[in-house]
């Protein structure tokens, strides 16, 4: 069984552990990230490796890299700038395939994570570190640069091209030949039916479309965004808790 190496130790490197194991995908030999953030040697009971010294502890020629990074993480910016260096420096990365989805193409690129039921249809272009979320689905002939990111039950028809860090939340429909840009935001349910421009933030009921810069469209998927959606839906399960103790009172 080929080895592996997560780059990362958060909680989506657990994640991916246990997708790797579960399906025996590779022999995942240890951890690596920046010296500076090693808090502990061992995580999960394996070894983690400093980023900055990784061709001391591995043969780059034999094992290969999966990254971890989350996607929420400014539009993948952190998420690509590691791949990148890494790619860089002659490391080289694997694809995890779930086996119950249904993958038609053969033209595949690096470190893509194609999850459990979704479908690659016939003739479809992948870059490379797209992460493909439970039934989504890329239609025929379609191209998918790199370091995209489909949700779950997303799906996107034939003959369309997405460039990269592009972000397609859960049940978001693209339909036929639609040209995505670079670094566009698709919301969950949104439906797609013309070509977006780069930084295009497009969110349902109405499929509204608004023009942003580019680090205007990097804050809608970042750590910052999501810790305030967190704290929203605390609030709101809190003031439903204070109304319904009132009501009982």
């Amino acid at each position: 069984m080929e080895k592996l190496v997560l780059v990362g130790t958060s909680s989506l490197a657990a994640q991916t552990l246990d997708f790797v194991e579960r399906y025996q995908l590779f022999d995942v030999i240890g951890f690596t990230v920046n010296e500076a953030y090693i808090k502990e040697p061992v995580y999960l009971g394996k070894p983690v490796f400093p980023i900055e010294e990784l061709n001391n502890y591995i043969d780059k020629k034999s094992v290969k890299l999966f990254s971890t990074v989350t996607w929420y993480n400014y539009l993948n910016r952190e998420r690509k700038k590691i791949f990148d260096q890494l790619k860089k420096e002659g490391y080289m990365f694997a694809n995890l395939i779930s086996p119950h989805a249904l993958v038609y193409s053969t033209d595949i690129g690096e470190g893509n994570w194609i999850h459990d039921y979704a479908h690659i249809g016939y003739g479809v272009h992948i870059g490379n570190d797209n992460v493909f979320r439970m039934k989504c689905v890329i239609g025929h002939d379609s191209v998918v640069g790199n370091h995209n990111f489909f949700g779950v039950d997303s799906v996107v028809g034939g003959h369309d091209y997405f460039c990269d860090c592009n972000f397609v939340g859960l049940r978001a429909l693209i339909l036929n030949r639609v040209a995505v840009g670079n670094k566009c935001v698709i919301g969950g349910g949104t439906v797609i039916k013309r070509d977006l421009p780069d930084f295009s933030l497009c969110v349902a009921d109405n499929s509204f479309v608004k023009q942003c810069d580019e680090q205007k469209i990097e804050t809608y998927i970042s750590p910052k965004h999501l810790q305030r959606s967190v704290e929203d839906f605390n609030k709101m399960v809190s003031d439903k808790k204070g109304i319904e103790e009132e009501n009982r009172g």
